[in-house]
């Protein structure tokens, strides 16, 4: 099945201090996903990918990985 959802959330919080530990700010959870989001959303687009498709397919990976998850649960 891949990685486990628990495994990709414990990944992405690394991810997110990290990324929190580089500004120098230690925001609070939404906030720091939010700027880690935007940053990554103005690289693809300097990189000439079409951000709404990243956020499209990203919204369906996230459900059809939740539904897997709570199939396995």
């Amino acid at each position: 099945m891949g990685i486990q959802h628990n495994e990709r959330s414990l990944r992405a919080s690394t991810l997110v201090d990290e990324y929190c530990a580089l500004k120098g700010e230690h925001d609070c959870l939404e906030s720091a996903i939010t700027d880690l989001i935007t940053d990554v959303l103005i690289l693809a687009q300097v990189e000439g990918i079409d951000i709404n498709s990243i956020c499209r397919m990203a919204e369906i990976h996230v459900s059809a990985e939740t539904a897997a998850y709570r199939e396995v649960a």
